[in-house]
């Protein structure tokens, strides 16, 4: 299963957004009549939002690189591929990325990676191109990949790493050659990189939670927790913190998963199903109620307290965040499509 089939799933529950309606100034309807197509921006921690920009896009990944150029993936009606996008500034709008049809020869965009040194790796479903000019160049990495990756994620040492359903790969390269760590799992269905001092995946295989530390690969439980189903399921909002939700419950560890903690019981009748972390702290987790009710928690101090954030209006869903390095959030919004 691809993971961004699994963010499609996740973002019409995504996550809500504590729309603080009071904040969305005359910019946008009042609250009886809101019907918001784009992004919200939040100058405070997501404490309340204000709109920055319509759009009619439907975002499935919002990202940045080290150099300020903002990229997303998204789709406008009727569209099942998503197009990159990118732009130096969110209000000023997006613009797609000019990738020659050639090179996209097809395939579907999976995911955006922004790295260390300012370049930004594109994954297709069968191919990996690159950027070294903020999106307005692409080149052909790799035309063979060594499997259909899933993910790719930025690993320790401007290392990168690569998810399949049955394995997990490692490059030192650029993405030019990779290696297999061995894993041997079938299937995998997802895995998110911890940001401590050592490397760390997390996998949730049938059912069982694994990292994976010095070249060492160690089953775990999260007490009081089902399995999480995928990336969406896990933070890590500082090194060696660690938080992961389920259907009922957030839990912690902040010993290397040695011990955990209960942080956020989840009401009953509803389900957390998306966390999300950025800088300072910040953690937002979304929830979504038995009659499809979006509402957001926010905790500003890695996830140990928790506050609830006022609901989405009834038809609206939070489709993805984006944590920019000045610190403002921004939530990608949309009304409820038919097919959703």
């Amino acid at each position: 299963m691809r993971l961004f089939s699994e963010f499609k799933l996740g973002i019409i529950c995504a996550a809500s957004l504590a729309l603080s309606f009071t904040s969305l100034h005359a910019q946008a309807p009042k609250p009886g009549a809101f019907t918001w197509d784009g992004i919200l921006r939040s100058d405070d921690h997501g404490k309340t939002w204000v709109p920055e920009i319509k759009s009619p896009l439907i975002f499935e990944q919002m990202t940045q690189d080290t150099k300020g150029t903002y990229y997303a993936l998204a789709t406008k009606d009727n569209e099942e591929a998503p197009t990159v996008y990118e732009t130096s500034s969110i209000a000023k709008g997006w613009t797609p990325s000019p990738i020659p049809p050639k090179l996209l020869n097809g395939e579907r965009p999976m995911s955006v990676l922004p790295m260390a040194n300012g370049s930004a790796f594109l994954l297709l479903e069968h191919r990996l191109l690159q950027s070294r000019d903020g999106g307005k160049n692409w080149t052909l990495v790799s035309a063979s990949l060594p499997a259909d990756f899933n993910e790719i994620l930025a690993g320790p040492d401007q290392s990168m790493i690569a998810v399949s359903q049955t394995e997990v790969y490692r490059s030192d390269n650029d993405g030019k050659t990779w290696q297999s760590l061995h894993f041997n799992f079938n299937p995998i269905d997802s895995a998110v990189l911890i940001n401590n001092d050592s490397m760390m995946v997390l996998l949730s295989c049938n059912t069982n939670l694994y990292s994976f530390a010095s070249k060492k690969l160690t089953p775990f439980h999260a007490p009081g927790s089902d399995c999480p189903e995928n990336t969406n399921n896990f933070a890590s909002p500082e090194p060696n913190v660690l938080l992961i939700s389920t259907y009922h419950t957030i839990v912690r560890s902040d010993d290397n998963e040695k011990t955990w903690h209960v942080v956020l019981p989840i009401p009953k009748g509803s389900s957390c199903v998306r966390l999300q972390s950025g800088k300072d702290g910040v953690v937002i987790a979304t929830v979504i109620s038995d009659k499809s009710r979006i509402s957001l928690y926010r905790s500003t101090d890695s996830g140990k307290t928790w506050e609830k954030i006022q609901m989405l209006p009834a038809g609206h869903s939070v489709s993805t965040f984006l944590f920019a390095a000045d610190g403002k959030i921004y939530a990608a919004v949309n009304q409820a499509r038919g097919d959703e």
